[in-house]
């Protein structure tokens, strides 16, 4: 079973998902709402090159190769 939410993840190992959630459950001045999550994005990314098939499967991305525009912005 794996849980959605990150916040609910953090608390259950511990250690923050991110450095954002971290901040946010120690400083009550820091939302994370409100700041870009580059982590995030980054591993999301990574993973659509990591993971090709699987994500054409969960149509993450078209499945025409040509009709893709490259992940990682260079190709």
């Amino acid at each position: 079973m794996t849980i959605a939410n990150p916040e609910v993840r953090a608390q259950a190992s511990g250690w923050p998902v991110d450095d954002i959630t971290g901040l946010g459950r120690r400083l009550p001045e820091v939302d994370p709402a409100t700041y870009f999550d580059e982590q995030a994005r980054e591993s999301y990314q990574l993973s659509l090159l990591k993971w090709p098939v699987l994500a054409r499967l969960m149509k993450l991305v078209p499945l025409d190769e040509a009709a893709a525009p490259s992940v990682s912005g260079t190709r």
